[in-house]
């Protein structure tokens, strides 16, 4: 059996450009700027030298030392533990190395770094809290360009998809030139200047679906009964010199079939944007509408009135569609973008102190941002349309502005409740394409910025929503979570075409038609077996044994209790250290559905085709495969710089206290020896610290101090130095001597194989 990896990994394909190496640029991609001598950090992870190069597309961070990380690289089309996508960054802050010499701010003497170790020192009570919000004012928002005369200090790179990176440019020659790229590349003034990559190949004139009659055609015949077909036609808007007036629709579009071709015409005139309703959804003997809100006027209100008339006709008891306005203010696209911009706040920390200070209050501060209240209200209006379809048997209108963002969440998480193929991969791609792309979600102002448009994810509100579903209903959903999460990430690269468009005419006209599915295109093993569901594989197997087990539903309700809603940890907390959960996670709880299914296949007498590659359990964790679950080594993401003690043999208390300044490249200058203190005569590890360290207590002539992840001298009583088995370079009593080194005995990996069939 072939199987799949998740030890480690290192990704060597550079290419020279001069005497630097960086990864191999994409097609249509070139350099702009370089910038060399720089020291990064991303998140809260270890300082190191490297030089940034900074494309069209991207910004390539080239370490000086290439080191191995646990972390797998993810996307084919770029690696992002050392590519950033210029169209992924959210917002940037600087440092003037001018203000920042003055007092105690963050150029000048003082670097980014060690004040923020400065800061973690301080803990988190009410100075620390001062200090920390006194220095965060010195770095300024960025929102135009530089002079060149302009001298920064650091530069402060926030992502959109909760990641951090610091930059120090002091010794940097091109540091304003950096600056005023990745701000002027990051929002794009027009479509066209966005650079989007891959759109070569078999890609490129790719058709499109649900842009044509055939792909609508097909749409309602699987939906709709066919005694009902009838009542609805495929409207070309093209043919019938319409699609000017609504130029965010596609350029076919199913409408009431007792609708003529002047009352389509009117239609565009009536609702705004040009978006009269248009079917999107039956179930049995109801539809599911979208259209934009109406517009008031005598002329408007006789088509409106002429609309409805015609969609009752469709039903049995020719009611017209009940309608469901979505333009309150919890729905807004300001409270939308205001929500994620409080929540990026909590969840982008750049310091282990403000995580600490935090997590004090976390659910006021998640409750703040507004950002769960969001979520529950477009669950409530979809639970709401779900009974209205369902248990009214009354077809529904959804309403709100141009008909382009929240009505498309609302109407695609109806489907997913109501069409069990929905909550299949290609159900979720027919979703996308029909509800988002075809029907002119404007990706490119909402989540790429285009026209300097203010970012406002109504995708990843979707998502989001979605996510919800999956967590209350984990058996009834082929794909999982980290699907969802992989397809916000790879939106956000724009290097997919359809996907980085205002809408389907948009697309045409530029000609990128490049697809976000299947995920499996654009991923790398082993990530892309996280993909799927091992709950859904279970369920569907034990289904097909004929069991009486109710693990499959025709339907399921959203919930509409806010205390059902839950922070999605998986895609917002992801990079946080101090969220990770070693152990944990749920690449762990479907390892073991998935060995219980292995052993029980004969029992059952079926055959278990879903095993996963070889992994070694060290390094999973509740943030896999995005930060490592070993904090000791220097990861891209997820590292911790504050020093931990890892793991305590028996019940040992460790006690450590440590006062260690940093010079100004987080180098660790000790100012005082920390002492280990051995309160119980038990046998502990000490693991993951630098500096110097002085033994005592009852225990200490049994002290193990692995050297793998200790640097420095030890100090240890002179009775107990014959036995303790520390670094070579030891004292006793103020007298260097030699001590071998005992290693610790090499424990073999746990692991587990599995691979997605």
């Amino acid at each position: 059996m072939n199987s799949t990896s998740f030890r480690s990994f290192v990704d060597r394909t550079p290419s020279a450009v001069g005497d630097l190496r960086i990864p191999t640029l994409l097609p249509d991609e070139h350099i702009s700027v370089r910038c060399e001598n720089c020291r990064c950090r991303l998140q809260m992870g270890k300082t190191f030298d490297a030089t940034l190069v900074s494309t069209n597309y991207r910004l390539l961070v080239v370490k000086a030392v290439e080191q191995q990380t646990d972390v797998p690289r993810r996307m084919r089309v770029h690696d992002e533990r050392v590519s950033i996508p210029l169209c992924a960054i959210y917002s940037l802050r600087y440092a003037d190395a001018a203000k920042g010499a003055e007092g105690n701010g963050l150029g000048g003497a003082l670097s980014p770094f060690r004040a923020n170790l400065r800061r973690s020192r301080k803990g988190g009570g009410e100075k620390g809290e001062k200090s920390t919000e006194r220095e965060l004012k010195q770095f300024k928002p960025l929102v135009t360009s530089l002079s060149s005369m302009e001298i920064i200090s650091c530069l402060k790179v926030y992502l959109k998809d909760m990641r951090l990176l610091f930059i120090d440019l002091r010794n940097a020659a091109s540091a304003s030139n950096l600056a005023n790229h990745l701000l002027h590349f990051s929002r794009p003034p027009r479509a066209d200047r966005l650079s989007v990559v891959g759109e070569g190949g078999g890609e490129r004139g790719r058709k499109v679906p649900f842009t044509d009659r055939l792909s609508w055609e097909d749409e309602v015949r699987r939906l709709t009964p066919k005694e009902r077909q009838s009542m609805w036609r495929v409207v070309d808007l093209r043919a019938e010199t319409i699609h000017a007036d609504a130029s965010s629709y596609p350029p076919t579009v199913v409408a009431c079939a007792g609708l003529s071709v002047p009352d389509v015409r009117e239609g565009t005139h009536s609702w705004e944007g040009g978006r009269f309703p248009v079917w999107v959804f039956s179930w049995k003997g109801t539809v599911l509408m979208r259209s934009g809100l109406p517009i008031s006027s005598a002329s408007a209100a006789i088509t409106q009135r002429k609309f409805e008339d015609r969609i009752a006709g469709t039903h049995d008891s020719q009611a017209v569609p009940h309608v469901i306005r979505l333009d309150g203010q919890e729905l807004a696209l300001d409270k939308i973008g205001a929500a994620f911009e409080k929540l990026h706040k909590i969840c982008a920390v750049d310091n282990s102190a403000r995580a600490h200070r935090y997590g004090k209050v976390w659910p006021t501060r998640v409750a703040e941002t507004g950002w769960l209240q969001t979520v529950t209200s477009v669950l409530h209006a979809a639970a709401e349309t779900v009974a209205r379809l369902v248990d009214h048997e009354e077809s529904v209108l959804l309403q709100e502005g141009e008909g382009r963002d929240v009505s498309a969440v609302v109407s695609s998480l109806v489907q997913v409740c109501l069409d069990k193929q929905s909550r299949r991969m290609e159900g979720l791609q027919r979703i996308v394409e029909k509800e988002w792309i075809s029907l002119g979600h404007p990706f490119s102002r909402r989540l790429l910025s285009v026209e300097g448009a203010p970012f406002c994810p109504v995708f990843l509100l979707f998502l989001d929503s979605l996510s919800q579903l999956i967590e209350m209903y984990p058996t009834q959903f082929e794909y999982s979570s980290s699907a969802l999460v992989a397809l916000w990430d790879l939106v956000l690269t724009g290097s997919v075409g359809s996907v980085s468009c205002e809408d389907a005419t948009e697309m045409a006209q530029l000609g990128r038609t490049s697809s976000a599915f299947l995920l499996d295109a654009h991923y790398k093993e082993p990530v892309t077996l996280l993909f799927g569901s091992v709950q859904y594989a279970a369920a569907s197997l034990v289904t097909r044994t004929g069991r009486s087990v109710p693990l499959l539903a025709d339907i399921i309700r959203p919930p509409t209790c806010t205390a059902n809603v839950k922070l999605w940890n998986e895609c917002y907390l992801r990079w946080q250290p101090d969220a990770l959960v070693k152990g944990g996670g749920p690449l762990l709880s479907a390892w073991a559905l998935d060995r219980l299914m292995e052993k029980r296949q004969t029992e059952m007498g079926v055959k278990w085709k879903m095993t996963i590659g070889t992994i070694d359990e060290d390094m999973i964790s509740s943030c896999f495969p995005y930060s490592s679950a070993r904090s000791n080594e220097d990861q891209v993401v997820g590292h911790s710089e504050r020093p931990s003690i890892g793991s305590i043999a028996s019940l040992a208390t460790l006690q450590i206290s440590r006062e260690t300044d940093y010079d100004d490249y987080g180098g660790p200058t000790p100012l005082s020896t920390p002492t280990v203190t051995i309160q119980t005569p038990t046998v502990p590890t000490v693991r993951y610290h630098s500096g110097s360290v002085t033994v005592s207590g009852e225990g200490a002539n049994s002290v193990l101090l692995t050297p793998r992840h200790h640097s420095g001298s030890v100090t240890v009583s002179s009775e107990a130095a014959a036995t303790v088995p520390l670094t070579p370079q030891s004292s006793i009593d103020g007298r260097p001597t030699s001590i071998p080194v005992r290693q610790a005995p090499p424990v073999p990996p746990k692991t587990f194989s599995r691979s997605y069939v």
